[in-house]
């Protein structure tokens, strides 16, 4: 994994390898809107969105947001850059949906929040990956930061955001959905 695309904070940073394939993994997937699937954000399969496009406002608009590759044993990595699958490239920020093998303990609605599930106590920092579900967590931004994750907005700014924006997050993902954010949240 290339230095640039990994977060510092990620305990497995360089630790990468995926006997199946190569794939260059990273920590910051393209927002698509609402879904993996969505084409309500700025980066989606063959868009060609134009500043002049995001009437949200290019301050209200995330383009990236953080979220650490997964390993999902033949999937193992959620988070590479060269595939037509855009699971893999991009994410969803209004996404409920949970990859099979769930547990229960997955977040509801699972918009934005720690990916672990020690999380509450900040145990997941440093832990072995195996302590944490990536099922629940794979379709939702998260990172191995205490309180938050780093997103990406179109204006060229990145910033902190704190798990207690999570519903706000949504209405972030789009470029055009008239939403209006309470900017103190970040």
């Amino acid at each position: 994994m290339l230095k640039t695309y990994a977060c510092p904070s990620d305990p497995r940073s360089g630790k990468f390898v995926n006997p199946l394939d190569n794939h260059g993994y990273s920590s910051y997937l393209a927002v698509e809107g609402f879904s993996t699937l969505g084409k309500e954000g700025v980066m989606y399969l063959n868009s060609k969105t134009a500043i002049s496009h995001i009437t949200d406002g290019s301050s209200s608009t995330i383009m990236v947001a953080e979220r650490p590759p997964l390993m999902l044993g033949a999937n193992w990595g959620w988070g590479w850059w060269d595939s037509y699958d855009e699971g893999d490239v991009g994410i969803g920020l209004r996404n409920t949906t949970l990859l099979s093998g769930a547990g229960t303990n997955c977040p509801v609605p699972a918009y934005f929040g720690p990916g672990a599930r020690s999380a509450d106590t900040n145990s997941y920092i440093g832990n072995p990956a195996g302590t944490y579900d990536a099922n629940c967590h794979a379709m939702h931004p998260w990172s191995f930061h205490t309180g938050g994750a780093t997103m990406a907005f179109a204006d060229g700014s990145v910033r902190f955001m704190t798990y207690q924006v999570g519903s706000v997050i949504p209405a972030l993902a789009t470029r055009a959905g008239g939403e209006i954010p309470d900017p103190s949240l970040n």
